[in-house]
């Protein structure tokens, strides 16, 4: 299992602006945490992220090309 100083940052981000807690999810459920890390830290897209998530008017944005969006919302709904 992966703990806290290993999870991407820009995860930990996203996930805390969708209310999703990244302890929670990572101890319930190991395998989906470790996807969602390796879609985040193989994504070419970074900076852009980084730049729409400390611009609250932008966070929203990140949906649109975020490779953990589809997992991220299925989690927010259960």
């Amino acid at each position: 299992m992966t703990n806290r100083t290993t999870r991407p940052a820009l995860l930990d981000q996203r996930m805390k602006s969708l209310r999703l807690s990244p302890a929670s999810i990572e101890k319930g459920n190991p395998a989906v945490m470790q996807n969602l890390q390796h879609s985040c830290s193989s994504c070419g897209l970074k900076s852009q992220c980084a730049r729409d998530l400390a611009s609250e008017h932008r966070a929203s944005v990140v949906a649109e090309y975020c490779p953990n969006e589809q997992t991220l919302k299925l989690l927010r709904s259960t």
